[in-house]
């Protein structure tokens, strides 16, 4: 089951709440989004943190930068040479 939470005046995703199965074994998951900013006039969370609950570990990704629909090389898309 997942729960969503979100920001009572801005509509914001700001946590979510999921059990998810590890090695068989049902683990609750907390993640929360933050440091919300404008990009291309859409708003992103720069701060992500997630972790089991009750674990101390956490992993945390600082987004640095966001672009909004960059001019992408078609090249980028093909299949690569096989290696023989």
């Amino acid at each position: 089951m997942l729960h969503q939470y979100l920001h009572a005046q801005f509509f914001l995703l700001v946590r979510t709440e999921t059990t998810r199965l590890v090695r068989g074994h049902p683990i609750a998951i907390e993640t929360s989004f933050d440091d919300y900013r404008e990009v291309g006039g859409i708003l992103f969370p720069h701060l992500i943190e997630t972790g089991a609950v009750g674990r101390p570990q956490r992993l945390r990704i600082v987004v640095e930068e966001i672009e909004v629909n960059p001019t992408l090389d078609g090249a980028r898309f093909e299949m690569p040479a096989l290696q023989r």
